[in-house]
């Protein structure tokens, strides 16, 4: 059969979901929808596909089988919640994949009644330079996994380092999480995606297998790095640039004679990995099988982001699993504005 695709919000993001689609067979991206006119105009020509204002309006026009969620942050909840109760066959809410616990939980109670399949867009995963680095250490490359670390410069938990949290569940087999401790700079935010965000964090975590996990972001962070550290070696993975451009892995271990270079496959690194997303959701939906951005697994890294924010808030590390109904960090914001 060929799957009709429709795309909320024509942002630039939604240029790598609407790409992503078109390169997986048998599926036909029918409609996208945004309020701006620039923005629906930008994307018509780009594609030379219908646009629409209202998205309620579109889904009831073109009737989809997949809908890719591509708005501010704040918006993902209730727009996923829509498009479920269209008739539509699934769903791609791009991360974070709400704002809130209950939000996120929302979402899922509202597509698992409807039938409909959610994952969320934490494609990093099937970016090579990740890939790679897994299949090195599931191969015991640097013996049994002990910590993990990652930065990013200037960016947030809720852009970005909601990939970086991620990847650390990724590499460490989706392992439940036993608490996290961190701190968040809450004065003079910035604004990313629809909402206020901090300027620099940084974070620890700690799972049930033993394996820890360290996080910086923005100001206290530089460029970005990844290291994972075992019983027998380490692991440096160079993410790509934003050009696409994948970087070396690099391994150290008793038998590599110094640092070694592991090259990766040459590819788009940044849509690639969407490409791989709509492909693998396709063949999920068709053979029910699990999918690895599945929405339950979105739901444990929003889970530590609040958390961290939490920890923030308290002054105390904070122990799993958490509820805590509001977002701490724009808590704190409204708080400092009294």
């Amino acid at each position: 059969m060929t799957y009709r695709a429709a795309v909320i919000g024509c942002g630039g993001i939604s240029r790598f979901h609407t790409r992503g689609y078109l390169a997986s067979p048998g599926v036909e991206v029918v409609a996208a929808s945004d309020p701006s006119d620039e923005a629906r105009a930008r994307y018509a020509e780009e594609f030379g596909i219908e646009t629409f204002a209202d998205p309620e309006e579109m889904l009831d026009a073109v009737k989809p089988d997949l809908v890719s969620v591509c708005t501010p942050n704040p918006t993902h909840a209730p727009l996923t919640i829509m498009a479920a109760d269209k008739g539509v066959r699934g769903i791609v809410c791009e991360k974070p994949m709400a704002m809130t616990l209950p939000d996120a939980d929302a979402m899922i109670a509202a597509c698992e009644n409807a039938g409909v399949r959610l994952i969320v867009s934490h494609q990093r995963r099937l970016e090579q330079s990740f890939m790679v680095a897994k299949a090195l250490l599931d191969s015991g490359a640097i013996g049994r996994l002990l910590r993990m670390e990652a930065s990013i410069g200037d960016w947030d938990l809720m852009s970005w380092g909601t990939h970086w949290l991620d990847i650390f569940r990724f590499y460490n087999d989706d392992q439940p999480t036993e608490w996290v401790f961190g701190q968040v700079q809450v004065s003079d935010p910035k604004k990313a995606f629809g909402h206020s965000v901090e300027r620099s964090g940084i974070a620890k975590i700690g799972y049930a297998n033993g394996v820890e996990a360290i996080y910086q972001g923005g100001g206290v962070a530089h460029g970005m790095s990844n290291r994972l550290f075992g019983t027998e070696g380490v692991i440096e993975v160079e993410p790509c640039c934003p050009e696409g451009i994948g970087g070396p892995i690099r391994l150290l271990n008793a038998t590599s004679g110094g640092w070694k270079i592991v090259d990766i496959p040459d590819e788009d690194h940044i849509q690639q990995p969407f490409a791989r997303e709509m492909a693998t959701f396709i063949q999920c939906l068709e053979s029910g099988a699990a999918h690895p951005l599945d929405a339950r697994l979105a739901r444990e890294v929003l889970a530590q982001i609040i958390g961290i924010f939490e920890s923030s808030r308290s002054r105390r590390p904070i122990k799993f699993p958490v509820q805590i109904e509001d977002n701490p960090f724009m808590s704190m914001l409204e708080d400092n504005e009294k």
